[in-house]
């Protein structure tokens, strides 16, 4: 079973009041910069810790009648009884959770057993921050199976697991060589057609078809191969790379070791900045690449990008400036996805008058490829500085770059 959030209403002392209807479909925050995107994730995720991962029940119900019970002890006991301390701090615990909750109320749509799909670790919580890296590591050793296993166990299913990646892929793939030399072709071939699931999906992420992950028998690494390019290992890989590795590999490891397939575990997975050193051709298929991956998964992002919420179109769209949702903008140009969520901040006028000059030479009939190239290349160092309007203007034409040189 898919669980997941149906509802999400948010109210504070500012009147940033909004409700959220997602009814189980993966959700997109856009806003501009400095709209709270990152702290909207940050409070959501306490709450999903709190109601679903903490032991105890934590619905606002419960919070309710542990209130008016310490209510009712208080008023029948005085400081110094030995549960005065007790029923005080029920108080102020009860008090804490029926505040939050009602400034920030989630709905899922099925609690009770979410809970306890969490605590039998067939179901997730997780948040990835904007500055992830895959933290893969390699020993250059063979662990059995139960080691692996029994290592993730001391895991919590809140903290990366992905640095058991390599390892698992080390161990299975040596696995495999051990089951084809005695014979065993059956599960030689599971082992290897899984190993060559990854391979694809991996293809797929560097839009390379010539790549493949070689397991080398000398130094118990495993390395990715290109043609014309030398060999590279898991933890070699650019910023970009990493970023999506540090997802796909924390991901994977949780449903292998738990024995799960991707279509079985469930939850909730939130990731920060989901564009965040992205190239364009990327942008456009991160989103829709996690949700294919682990379909049952409910997945919640912040972007900037119109590539990334243009790419999939099962899902809401939220605007944190206007607090407007929308659905499926996969129809709309990346034009209209700009002027429609998306504003700009106050830049400085040199930057302005070469963002204007970008869109004169974007804009015009035949495009001068090497001077909107040669621009671009100005810009891109001082790309963290901008505001997300700017930021788009320039993925705009370094997407315009890669169609007319065929990159």
């Amino acid at each position: 079973m898919k669980y997941s959030i149906d509802k999400l209403v948010h109210k504070d002392e500012f009147n940033n009041n909004f409700e959220i209807d997602l009814g189980g479909k993966n959700l997109i925050i856009t806003g501009n910069n400095g709209s709270g995107k990152t702290n909207l994730l940050k409070r959501l995720y306490a709450s999903l810790e709190q109601r679903l991962v903490s032991t105890g029940d934590n619905t606002l119900t419960q919070a309710r009648q542990r209130l008016n019970e310490a209510e009712q002890q208080l008023m029948s006991r005085l400081p110094g009884d030995s549960l005065y301390d007790y029923y005080l701090k029920q108080k102020s615990e009860a008090t804490r959770l029926i505040d939050n909750e009602e400034k920030f109320s989630i709905t899922f749509n099925d609690e009770r057993n979410f809970k306890i799909s969490i605590h039998e670790r067939k179901s997730i919580i997780r948040f990835f921050e904007a500055t992830r890296q895959a933290s893969i590591r390699g020993d250059g050793s063979i662990s059995g199976m139960d080691k692996l296993l029994q290592e993730h166990k001391q895991l919590s299913l809140t903290k990366d697991s992905g640095v058991l990646f390599e390892r698992y892929l080390v161990s299975y793939w040596n696995y495999g060589l051990l089951q084809k030399g005695s014979g065993n072709d059956i599960e030689s071939e599971r082992v290897f057609s899984w190993i060559a699931k990854i391979n694809q999906d991996l293809k797929v992420l560097f839009e390379d078809e010539s790549l493949t992950l070689d397991f080398n028998l000398a130094e118990l690494r495993i390395y990715l191969m290109q043609n014309g390019k030398s060999p590279f290992r898991l933890d070699q890989l650019s910023s970009g790379f990493s970023s999506v590795l540090s997802v796909y590999a924390d991901l994977l490891v949780k449903v292998e070791l738990e024995k799960l397939s991707r279509q079985e575990i469930s939850g909730i997975v939130l990731i920060d900045e989901i564009d965040a050193h992205l190239h364009v051709t990327l942008q456009k298929k991160v989103f829709s690449f996690f949700n294919s991956a682990f379909p049952n998964i409910q997945f919640i992002i912040t972007t900037h990008s119109p590539f990334v919420v243009q790419s999939v179109s099962d899902c809401i769209v939220f605007n944190l400036s206007t607090l407007e949702s929308m659905q499926d903008l996969s129809m709309y140009s990346y034009t209209s996805i700009i002027k429609g969520l998306l504003g700009e901040t106050s830049e400085s006028e040199t930057l302005k008058e070469k963002i204007k000059l970008l869109e004169s030479i974007f804009n015009k009939q035949k495009i001068d490829v090497v001077e909107l190239k040669k621009l671009v290349s100005e810009l891109e160092p001082y790309i963290d500085k901008m505001d997300a309007g700017s930021k788009i203007k320039i993925a705009l034409a370094q997407n315009k770059i890669i169609e007319l040189l065929g990159e």
